[in-house]
C-alpha cells in the first residue's frame, strides 16, 4: 500500500547541460535531515544515512530496489532530453507521463509538467485529484485514488530541440531552473 501522505523529501535531483555539450542527470537519497551530515571535501559529496533497500534478505548477486531513474534521451540527431525527478516511487510514472506528452504527443514541456498525474501500484491508480479520468477508470473496474499534487513525484527538465535547450523546474514546487551565457 502507497501512504496517505507522500515520505519525506530525501530525495533531490538535477539536470545539467553546458555550453561544450555535456549532459548530467542525477538523483541522489540522502535520508531524513540530509543524511548523515559527513563529506569527503575532496570528493565533493555528502554520505547518505538510510540502507533503505539494503536491508531484505538477499543473496549472491542481490541489488537493492531504486526507483531513481535519471535519463538522458538521445534521438538519432544527439541529445534531446535531460531528466529526473524526486519522489521515491512515484519518480518513474512522473517521468513515463511527461516524456510520452512530449516525446510522442508534442505537448509543451511547461505544459507537460503542468499536466495531471497518475501513478499505478498494487492495484490502485493513484490520481491527481481533481482529474476527471478518476470516473473512467472506476467504470473500467480500476480503484481510483485522488491524492493532491504534493503527493507526486517533481521533475526537472532539459529539453534541447533544433539548438534551443529549455530547463524547467517543478512548476509550483521549490525547484529553479538556471542558465547563463553561450
Amino acid at each position: 500500500d502507497e501512504p496517505l501522505e507522500p515520505e519525506p523529501p530525501f530525495t533531490s535531483h538535477i539536470s545539467v547541460a553546458d555550453v561544450d555539450g555535456n549532459l548530467v542527470a542525477m538523483t541522489q537519497s540522502l535520508g531524513p535531515s540530509g543524511g548523515a551530515r559527513v563529506a569527503t571535501p575532496e570528493l565533493g559529496f555528502l554520505y547518505a544515512s538510510t540502507l533503505g533497500g539494503y536491508l531484505t534478505a538477499g543473496g549472491p548477486g542481490y541489488r537493492p530496489w531504486s526507483s531513481q531513474a535519471p535519463l538522458l534521451v538521445l534521438g538519432e540527431e544527439g541529445p534531446v532530453m535531460v531528466a529526473g525527478g524526486a519522489g521515491a516511487r512515484r519518480i518513474i510514472s512522473a517521468l513515463v507521463g511527461t516524456l510520452s506528452r512530449t516525446l510522442h504527443l508534442g505537448v509543451e514541456l511547461e505544459e507537460a509538467l503542468r499536466a495531471p498525474r497518475l501513478h499505478p501500484t498494487g492495484g490502485r491508480v493513484y490520481v491527481e485529484a481533481g482529474w476527471g479520468v478518476a470516473a473512467a477508470l472506476e467504470e473500467r473496474g480500476q480503484e481510483a485514488v485522488p491524492r493532491e499534487r504534493s503527493y507526486f513525484a517533481r521533475l526537472n527538465v532539459i529539453e534541447i530541440d533544433r539548438g534551443r535547450w529549455t530547463g524547467i523546474a517543478e512548476p509550483g514546487w521549490s525547484g529553479a531552473s538556471a542558465a547563463g551565457p553561450r
